[in-house]
């Protein structure tokens, strides 16, 4: 029997834990329930709008936000493979992480639709979704997608199907990627909780980029162990800290 799969951490902390406020992003706050209900919606998105199955890679380049942070769940669910784009990358090496792992699907954000259409059609994208808001070229809005998309649970991948392409920077030469699946990436994420405590009684800060290795733990531990509140911003810490203080 498999066991080390995010559905089994993710679906019982939402059942647990509900109502509960799971994160601040900006103005933005959602609900466990709410937060799991978005994640499937993106799935649904990856699979049956922009036809992500398995093994497929789809790329972000974004800031922190709840839109990332869904999009990373969505993969964990079983739905394609993430590859977070380092945001300091030059077009040399992004053109050539998005040529090599066979990228088709990327989400952008605003401040990074330049970087992406200037790369396009030298590596073949299929679609640029946009992240937010902007008048910035894409195909389209995630949140667009999401209003009309399917809210069931998707079904359980294997441990040992891929779920992350992370990349080098491309310091020491071309950028190097490496593949985890999802067995090593539920590993890590009990290694993370156990080595740092996590709790429900925990607020969490998301401060590192969530396109670099250092936030994968942050990204599925938090979420798994149902702590109290998460940030995905820097800019939400005070209000975060203020509504853990005034609820005990």
């Amino acid at each position: 029997m498999q066991e080390l799969l995010f559905h089994r951490l993710l679906l019982p902390a939402v059942e647990r834990n509900a109502a509960k406020v799971a994160f601040f992003d900006g103005a933005y706050e959602g609900t466990y329930a709410q937060h799991l209900d978005r994640v499937c919606r993106v799935a649904s998105v990856l699979h049956d709008d922009l036809g992500i199955s398995r093994g497929d890679r789809f790329a972000v380049m974004a800031l922190n936000s709840h839109h990332f942070l869904e999009l990373y769940h969505a993969a964990f669910l079983g739905v394609g493979v993430v590859n977070p784009l380092n945001l300091r990358l030059a077009t040399k090496e992004l053109a050539y992480i998005l040529a090599d792992s066979e990228t088709k699907v990327c989400f952008v954000d605003a401040p990074f639709a330049g970087l992406i259409n200037a790369v396009r059609d030298e590596v073949g994208l299929e679609h640029v979704v946009l992240i937010g808001d902007g008048d910035v070229e894409h195909d389209a809005k995630l949140e667009d997608l999401m209003a009309g998309a399917d809210s069931g649970v998707p079904p359980e991948p294997e441990e040992t199907d891929p779920v992350v392409l992370m990349y080098t920077g491309g310091t020491t030469g071309l950028p190097k990627g490496v593949l985890l699946e999802h067995r090593a990436e539920m590993l890590n994420l009990y290694h993370i909780a156990i080595g740092v405590g996590l709790g429900e009684d925990y607020v969490f800060l998301h401060q590192t980029p969530m396109f670099h290795a250092a936030s994968m733990g942050g990204s599925s531990a938090s979420r798994a162990v149902a702590v109290r509140r998460s940030s995905c911003r820097c800019s939400t810490l005070r209000r975060c800290s203020m509504r853990w203080s005034d609820t005990g």
